[in-house]
């Protein structure tokens, strides 16, 4: 875990160095190169000619923020450095419930709101606000819990797998109401119940994840060994995926062939 490599460092600028090489360097080269990469590719594939030159110089005076799935590491290299550059001190772990009550009110009030300010300063790491007090939260408990803490009771998983399903099932029966072109605009902007269900379903649904996920790595012993170099390797796919993803999107066109198989 990320904060908790912290600890396993001799000095906060041998994590701070580990970190940039790790996230911050594949960002910044996914965000220049990745994007006209994708263009490349398809125009290639579909037999047009293409200059990689002009395609790069287009997307270079655009971008204006992180492109693409690196979205993620950018925003956890911000929390990795915040957390790097304040005192590490002694805190207590922040009680489940309130976080979690915390979290959704939080999430439903910037949805709802919608403030264009937040909006702007968030919109470099392309992080949508209503989100971002979920991936606080998250990284928060990830940071402070340790591996013999126990984030997730049966209580708390029971409590939040319910809430997860009766929000979901409540949700769904929402939007099966609404016009398919009035969903997004419903969801932003307005304080009804169709944004504050969406705000409960997605954070407890998140929580009850990733705690699942890290109960699963502190208590089974296959989980938390080491697998050779799959980390790195998975890494590298989660970097290149896009690209590959587009390329055969694109070479699949010409396939006929339904939506359904060529998904498969």
């Amino acid at each position: 875990m990320s904060a908790q490599s912290l600890k396993r460092k001799t000095s906060v600028a041998g994590f701070m160095e580990t970190k940039w090489l790790k996230l911050g360097v594949p960002v910044v080269v996914y965000t220049i190169f990745g994007p006209p990469a994708i263009v490349v590719v398809a125009r290639v594939l579909r037999g047009q000619s293409v200059d990689f030159l002009s395609v790069l110089v287009s997307h270079l005076k655009g971008t204006r923020s992180v492109k693409g799935p690196l979205w993620y590491p950018a925003l956890l290299l911000v929390f990795d450095t915040t957390h790097a550059l304040l005192p590490q001190l002694s805190m207590p772990i922040p009680g489940f419930w309130p976080t979690t009550l915390l979290t959704i009110s939080s999430s439903f009030l910037l949805q709802a709101a919608n403030p264009l300010h937040l909006n702007a300063l968030l919109a470099p790491l392309s992080v949508q606000p209503a989100y971002f007090p979920q991936y606080t939260a998250a990284y928060i408990l990830g940071a402070l819990s340790t591996p013999a803490s126990t984030l997730l009771t049966p209580a708390r998983r029971n409590t939040l797998f319910s809430t997860s399903i009766l929000s979901g099932t409540y949700l769904g029966y929402l939007l099966r109401h609404l016009p398919s072109h009035d969903i997004i605009s419903s969801l932003t902007g307005h304080y009804n119940t169709l944004t504050l269900t969406y705000a409960i379903w997605n954070n407890t649904t998140g929580l009850l994840l990733g705690s699942s996920l890290l109960a699963l790595f502190e208590e089974k012993e296959w989980a938390g060994r080491r697998w050779g170099s799959m980390g790195r390797y998975s890494y590298a796919a989660f970097l290149v995926h896009p690209i590959v993803c587009v390329g055969i999107c694109v070479a699949a066109e010409r396939w006929r062939a339904s939506g359904l198989v060529k998904t498969g």
